[in-house]
């Protein structure tokens, strides 16, 4: 019956995929490190991140074959972050706020990904990248933008939590001082997590995301720089869209990031489910065409941060191959009509699909799925 249910059309049965996606979510809390299943999983998180920059780029006809990504980034970046460990922190209980916040290797990752000025106050990213080509820029900038989205995903993560574990203790009925000192023997932290923002979504961190993806890689006629919004009239396909206006865009993206912060902190909250949050979120934002070039995939990037903050472990690609690519257009079109469901419904199949990936590597080792962990 279910296998019957996952052969039909993805739109066709959304509930199939979102319980199933959760299914797998959920799972991956049950994984310890002493287990067998933890090596894999770090492993495999590392090229799948890989393969997020490929397929995103590959829907754009944008960046590098399969084969040369993977070598361009570790080349660049040989000592990858193990995304997974960090997730699993979040699962262990004590200490899991302070250690997120004070792990080196993400400490040292986002200083690399940084964005830099010099003296003459140009900005560059802060990996060189002289005598680098098109196709390798768009690679590396990419990825420097997913993993800075990440960056901000934990940092979100840690202080979510640390907010419920605040409620939670003033639910029992102890004073405002037995609360903090009892929150900074647990976690080392005085008060609540510094922030630049206490939303997950802000003008400036998009603005800054897409600075690092686009960086240099403004065509001429966009007429503005990355990182800064268009300024002239857009549409898409055969006039399927018409975008906003120039002089609406400010507007219409201060509006979108109070929506954004509201949606994601209602499906953390169980009042809709993360799928349709990831749809709505980064379809609202194509919807809008803010930059000139490259909303796309900072859509797809805002779509990873809402999975990810609602504990999906590793990012999810959406693929770039004409079927797939054909797919996601369909799910565009319609949310154009008003059918959002129809791309949360495709997020979650990419969501099992890549699961059911892993489970298959567990399955040739002779190990149980990943679903039936206890």
């Amino acid at each position: 019956m279910m296998n019957m249910v996952s052969r039909q059309p993805w739109y066709k049965n959304p509930e199939y995929w979102f319980k199933k996606a959760d299914d797998y979510v959920t799972a991956t809390s049950r994984i310890r490190k002493d287990s067998a299943y933890f090596g894999e999983i770090e492993s495999f998180s590392t090229l799948n991140s890989i393969r997020v920059i490929f397929e995103s780029n590959l829907i754009e006809k944008a960046g590098l074959p399969e084969g040369e990504t993977r070598k361009v980034i570790l080349e660049n970046w040989p000592q990858i972050p193990d995304d997974f460990n960090i997730f699993s922190k979040l699962y262990s209980g004590t200490d899991i706020i302070n250690e997120i916040i004070s792990d080196k290797k993400i400490r040292e990752l986002i200083q690399q990904f940084n964005i830099a000025r010099t003296e003459s106050n140009k900005i560059y990213p802060s990996i060189i990248m002289k005598n680098k080509s098109r196709g390798q820029m768009e690679v590396l900038q990419h990825y420097m933008a997913l993993n800075k989205a990440k960056l901000y995903s934990y940092m979100y993560i840690a202080s979510m939590l640390y907010s419920w574990a605040e409620e939670d203790l003033r639910r029992e009925g102890l004073s405002e001082e037995e609360v903090q000192s009892t929150l900074q023997a647990k976690t080392g932290i005085k008060k609540a997590i510094q922030q630049e923002d206490t939303n997950l979504f802000s003008e400036d961190r998009i603005k800054g995301l897409h600075l690092t993806l686009a960086y240099s890689l403004m065509s001429q006629d966009a007429n503005v720089e990355a990182g800064e919004y268009r300024i002239d009239i857009r549409n898409v396909g055969s006039w399927e869209m018409i975008f906003p206006g120039p002089a609406l865009i400010q507007s219409c993206m201060t509006s979108f990031i109070s929506r954004a912060n509201s949606i994601l902190n209602d499906s953390l909250r169980g009042g809709v489910n993360k799928y349709e949050a990831a749809a709505r979120i980064s379809y609202e934002f194509v919807e809008i065409h803010p930059f000139p070039d490259f909303n796309g995939r900072l859509s797809r990037i805002l779509m990873n941060m809402v999975l990810m903050t609602n504990f999906c472990p590793f990012p999810i690609s959406l693929r770039g191959n004409s079927k797939e690519k054909h797919r996601y257009f369909i799910a565009l079109k319609r949310a154009n009509h008003g059918d959002i469901v129809s791309l949360a419904s495709l997020i979650a199949m990419y969501v099992v699909r890549t699961f059911e990936e892993l489970d298959r590597h567990f399955e040739l080792a002779g190990l149980d799925s990943i679903l039936k962990l206890k």
